[in-house]
Parts: C-alpha cells; structure tokens; sequence
C-alpha cells in the first residue's frame, strides 16, 4: 500500500516559510529534515505506524498529524506495537521522543510493560519491557531510549506527563485516524 507524503498537504511554502522558522522553535532542522522521506512502517500485520522525522511541540504534532489524517497513538498502542516489531523500535531507538495521546497520567516509577500494553508496578529482568513513568496532568510524551542508555539505566522506555508543550520532539509518530484507539490492545 502506498503512503501519501505528508510534504504534499503541509501548508509550507517558499513564501510563508520564513515566517515559520520564527515562530516555531526547531523548524529551521526540520526543513532539513522534510528534505527526506518520512519512514512508513508496518508493524506485523497492524496498520502503517507512520514516523515523520520532524522537530514539533505539541500543538505543532497534533497539527501535522491532523493534517496527514494521523492521529497519536496511546501509551498501550504503542507498547503493543514495539513489543511486536523490532523494526519499528530500532527506527524509533536514540532518536529523541515524541507526542503520544493522552493528557495526564497518575501513576509514577519503574513498570513493566505488559502484553497488552498495560503497564505492571516493578521491573522485569528484560530492559526492552521496562519504562520510568513521571506522573502529571500534561500531555504525555514517550521516549525510546538508545542501547547505551538502556545499560546504564535497565529500561528502554520514559513516559513523561510532565514535559512542558511547548518543548519540541524529534519525531511526529500517528497512525490512521481510522484506526480506532486501542484496537490492538
């Protein structure tokens, strides 16, 4: 199945991008960035897990995908989905973090990810299923650690409910608005 690129319905131009690159902090990088192609994956079977590789806070993220007929994926989603395709976390390792949906999250400390996504109180022995939560009312953000953090620190994941909006992730990371939320769960 073909993706649609989302340069194409990004409403950038030559005459408007000056403007951009002020008013919204990372963009100057991220026109580089548009330079090259966004990374489709799929995820075993799933639907496309779609990755464009540009720095956004998170109104600009929520934008993007809106526009691209994304939306974010919540924390379940996307722990079923890295525990299902090593693929996909290898694109995502050591790249930053990225908006994910949901605002707040009430529980904090070391969890162990389970099957289904939910997440489980303590550490497992295996790094690639334990994740720092930081409670918050914020909206919540999920970084995947590279390997070197994960040996220094026994988790590949952080979900964060408490990073500021206005501070920018690497990456824009949806799936189709068609998609139901937790379909996979």
């Amino acid at each position: 199945m073909r993706y649609k690129d989302p340069r194409s319905t990004l409403p950038i131009s030559p005459a408007n991008w000056d403007a951009l690159k002020r008013n919204i902090p990372g963009l100057e990088a991220a026109a580089q960035n548009l330079q090259r192609d966004p990374v489709p994956t799929k995820t075993s079977g799933f639907r496309e897990v779609k990755i464009i590789d540009i720095t956004a806070n998170y109104e600009d993220s929520m934008r993007i995908l809106g526009e691209n007929g994304l939306r974010p994926m919540t924390y379940k989603e996307i722990f079923v989905k890295l525990g299902m395709d090593r693929k996909l976390k290898g694109q995502l390792k050591d790249r930053g973090l990225f908006w994910i949906d949901g605002k707040g999250i009430d529980i904090e400390g070391l969890y162990t990810i389970q099957p289904d996504g939910s997440l489980k109180k303590g550490l497992s022995g295996d790094r690639e299923k334990n994740v720092l939560v930081t409670s918050g009312s914020l909206p919540l953000t999920l970084k995947v650690g590279s390997n070197e953090e994960t040996v220094s620190v026994w988790r590949r994941f952080q979900l964060d409910a408490c990073a500021n909006p206005l501070i920018t992730a690497s990456l824009v990371v949806g799936v189709p608005i068609t998609m139901p939320i937790n379909s996979i769960c």
